[in-house]
């Protein structure tokens, strides 16, 4: 009666082994990544000619053939990281999102144009955008 036994995954960045009790994120490609290495390259990338865009990172030159929707949202509270060196979470709410779906939580460490670091406030509004390529996506 032991445990379950995964597979060693890689995480794409240092290569290390992805505990998937622990680590359930994947980077903008669908990748198995450790959540401090995903976050370091973020906020390295932002120094970089990079943009920090709605929680992942997009070269400005690859933006203009996307499809997007965005949603009001607030955010709700500030959930504090319990191991140091982890960056704390926001927790948002999406409106005219279904009930037991609306909520996102979003690493809380965003970097503005000029590449300073800010982070969410509590009862803040802030606009969620989920972009897509537009080859990933169907005409109605």
């Amino acid at each position: 009666m032991g445990g379950h036994s995964f597979p060693e995954i890689p995480c794409i960045i240092c290569s290390k082994p992805v505990d998937l009790t622990v680590d359930l994120i994947a980077d903008e490609n669908g990748g198995p990544v450790h959540e401090h290495c995903y976050v370091k390259r973020t906020k390295a990338s932002s120094n970089r000619g990079w943009s920090r865009y709605y929680g992942r990172i997009t070269s400005k030159e690859t933006m203009n053939d996307k499809s997007t929707a965005t949603m009001s949202g607030t955010v709700d509270k500030i959930i504090e990281s319990a191991i140091p060196n982890e960056p704390d979470k926001a927790q948002i709410t999406v409106a005219g999102g279904d009930p037991l779906y609306r909520e996102l939580r979003i690493v809380n460490a965003l970097t503005k144009e000029n590449g300073e670091e800010i982070s969410l406030k509590t009862g803040q509004n802030v606009m969620v955008t989920v972009e897509a390529n537009s080859k990933d996506t169907n005409k109605k």
